[in-house]
Parts: structure tokens; C-alpha cells; sequence
């Protein structure tokens, strides 16, 4: 089956409108089914019809009933034929652009690279979302690895099947780190292969980003 998953999804939270792009390179036409799943374990599901060597946008924000104000992951199925196609989701947050690939592969271990929680909060905005594309609730370790001599700590949880939730990543920098500023990056680790996505947004700079992680580890299809 040709299909994957993006844990990003801001509607009614940080974002103004999404839409996904998807490009289709094939002679045949695609049927795409989307399925938006919330981290109260919810599910909204549409398709879209994409014309053979063509593309073609679903709006999110056009979505008859979609619910609003909690985060979500897109996974997307192509239910006509193992038709590879390319998809990007282009997002709007904190008033700046933001655009992501999705994943058809899950893993063990991803990494980011980039992390930072000024001394004054507010001005640096960062989060974490790990979506678990199994039915079975797997063991996570986040781990926030600090610069300047400030060492690491590690986080655990557990997460359920078939669900995405997010992370304030502020939220793991604790004692005294919290008294100065800290620069840092992020490994997450699963017991069975998950999504991971980051987002930064920094006023200081006017500006931020959103990706999925470094994916290391072993994998396995979405």
C-alpha cells in the first residue's frame, strides 16, 4: 500500500489554514483518502481525487464539520493501486510560513538538532509531536541533550496506539537550566518505530520553522 503520515496539524491551535499539496506523476488517476486523527483518539477522514499527471490541494479549513482546536496527525492512503505519489503540507503559524514533508516511514530513534529556551519565556515557542501509527500503546524516551556543560535528562512515556500528542519541549528543561539560557537538541526514542515533527518559532528573529526529525534507528512502513 503506498501511504504515510505527518504528526503536524494546527487548525483552531497556532494555525490560520493548511493545505495539503499532492502531486500525482502517474498515468492513472489517484484516490487519496485522508485521515485526520486528534490526540483524543478521534478520527476525520475525506478524500480527494487527484487527475493523472496533475496536482490538486485539499484545504483543511474548508472541511465540512471539521473539529478545531486540538492537535492532530494527517495520514493519507492511496486506495486505488500502489500509485506513488509526492505530498507537502504547507501551514500557517504563529503568522509565518511553515511546510512539511510527510513520512511513509516510521522509526526507532529520530534526532533534531536544534533547541532553545531563552531565560525570559515567551519569546521562543518550541513543541514536540510523536504520532504512533500501530493499535498498540509503545514506551517513548525523550531526551533533551544541553550545550555548555549542562548535561542531558531523559523523559518517559507512554503512548497510546493510533493517536499523535504534543509536547511543550520548554517543559523538559527543569531546575536550574531554567534560570539561564539553554541551547540543546532532542533524540526520541520508541520502543516500536513512531513519526516525530518540531516546531520553533522565535519572536526575537521574527520567524521559526517546522520539520520532521533526523530519522535514525529501525523502520518500518507507516
Amino acid at each position: 500500500d503506498v501511504r504515510g503520515a505527518i504528526p503536524e496539524g494546527q487548525i483552531g491551535l497556532n494555525s490560520e489554514g493548511e493545505v495539503i499539496g499532492v502531486l500525482n506523476p502517474n498515468n492513472q488517476d489517484a484516490e487519496v483518502l485522508f485521515s485526520f486523527i486528534f490526540q483524543n483518539g478521534t478520527t476525520y477522514r475525506t478524500s480527494l481525487d487527484v487527475q493523472s499527471r496533475s496536482r490538486a490541494e485539499l484545504d483543511v479549513g474548508e472541511l465540512r464539520n471539521f473539529p478545531v482546536g486540538q492537535p492532530y496527525s494527517v495520514f493519507y492512503e492511496v486506495q486505488n493501486g500502489d500509485l506513488p505519489i509526492s505530498l507537502v503540507l504547507p501551514t500557517k503559524v504563529f503568522g509565518d510560513e511553515f511546510a512539511s514533508s510527510f513520512s511513509d516511514q516510521a522509526f526507532t530513534l529520530w534526532g533534531f538538532g536544534e533547541g532553545f529556551r531563552p531565560r525570559r519565556e515567551g519569546n521562543v515557542t518550541e513543541y514536540l509531536r510523536l504520532f504512533n501509527p500501530s493499535d498498540a500503546d509503545i514506551a517513548v524516551e525523550i531526551t533533551i541533550h544541553f550545550d555548555g556543560g549542562l548535561g542531558s535528562e531523559s523523559f518517559r512515556e507512554i503512548r497510546p496506539g493510533r493517536r499523535v500528542q504534543e509536547f511543550d519541549v520548554h517543559d523538559f528543561v527543569t531546575g536550574a537550566r531554567r534560570d539561564q539560557p539553554a541551547f540543546y537538541g532532542l533524540t526520541v526514542k520508541a520502543a516500536d518505530p513512531i513519526v516525530a515533527y518540531m516546531a520553533h518559532f522565535d519572536s526575537f528573529f521574527s520567524g521559526g520553522f517546522g520539520t520532521l526529525g533526523t530519522p535514525l534507528g529501525a523502520s518500518q512502513n507507516v
